[in-house]
């Protein structure tokens, strides 16, 4: 009989050694997953910033762009107005 003592004994300590280790493997696992998600997290920010920044220059340029296209149009119908007072002149 004490040797299926001894036995269960080292059974029991065989499986609180391995609850041990699997407590262990989930926080290693846990660990693992939160630097993960916070380095995605992390690029993903910086991607957003990236792109926040790309589409603030795009409205710079666009608005420029309308100014310019502005004072084009001003330039262009001043011509046309002055063109078309000298057809009037000639006729």
């Amino acid at each position: 009989m004490h040797i299926r003592n001894r036995n269960l004994d080292d059974l029991a300590h065989l499986a609180n050694g391995f609850a041990g280790l699997m407590v262990g493997v989930r926080q290693e696992v846990g660990c693992a997953a939160r630097g993960h998600l916070n380095r995605m997290v992390k690029s993903l920010q910086q991607d957003q910033d990236s792109r926040e920044e790309e589409l603030e220059a795009l409205r710079l340029m666009a608005s420029r762009a309308r100014e310019e296209n502005d004072l084009l149009r001003q330039r262009v119908e001043a011509l046309e107005k002055k063109l078309s007072g000298r057809q009037k002149k000639k006729s």
